[in-house]
């Protein structure tokens, strides 16, 4: 297949190479080789990291110049709650907080198999609620601003009983969901 830019063709090629290489790993030397694979991608210019824990979650705060204040993206990275990492996903969700103009923190949530389904999510309502208790409640969830769908499908779809927003509070932007009843769920 011919592509305008020829890294793409040459980044795929040198992917699928890498992706045969992959199958004879266990899980945690792909999680390793995942990790050092793309945490060696930069940050986005002008933003820094800081180490924080939400609620006894590992986070991390994303912040840039051009954050407005006040709001703040709380990104879940893809992996089906197995695979991926703060480390892994960090030059990505840098790139989303510049695009969206916000700060953004992304957890290094539990994984299974070694912390079983809901793991995951009870640690991202965790963080959730203690970032509106500290008054964001202009946060982003999953990356509506950005058009991410990666995370919002892993709660969504992935949720067997619904989680309803608790009264007087704001449902996370991108999490949102029709179900049986019609109402909004997280």
């Amino acid at each position: 297949m011919n592509f305008k830019d020829p890294d793409i063709g040459a980044f795929r090629e040198m992917w699928k190479k890498r992706a045969a290489a992959r199958g004879t790993y266990t899980l945690a030397e792909q999680r390793t080789y995942f990790d050092s694979e793309m945490g060696a991608v930069p940050i986005a210019p002008g933003c820094t990291l800081q180490t924080l824990t939400l609620a006894g979650v590992p986070a991390e705060l994303i912040q840039h110049s051009g954050a407005v204040a006040g709001k703040i993206l709380l990104y879940l990275h893809g992996g089906g709650y197995v695979f991926g990492s703060i480390r892994s996903h960090r030059h990505l969700v840098s790139r989303y907080a510049v695009a969206a103009s916000v700060a953004a923190v992304h957890l290094d949530y539990r994984l299974a198999p070694e912390h079983p389904y809901p793991a995951q999510l009870e640690d991202a309502e965790k963080a959730y609620k203690q970032l509106l208790a500290e008054d964001y409640a202009n946060s982003y969830f999953g990356g509506r601003r950005v058009r991410r769908r990666q995370s919002r499908r892993g709660i969504v779809t992935k949720t067997p009983r619904p989680r309803r927003a608790p009264a007087g509070r704001s449902v996370p932007a991108y999490s949102l969901a029709r179900h049986d009843d019609d109402q909004r769920v997280i």
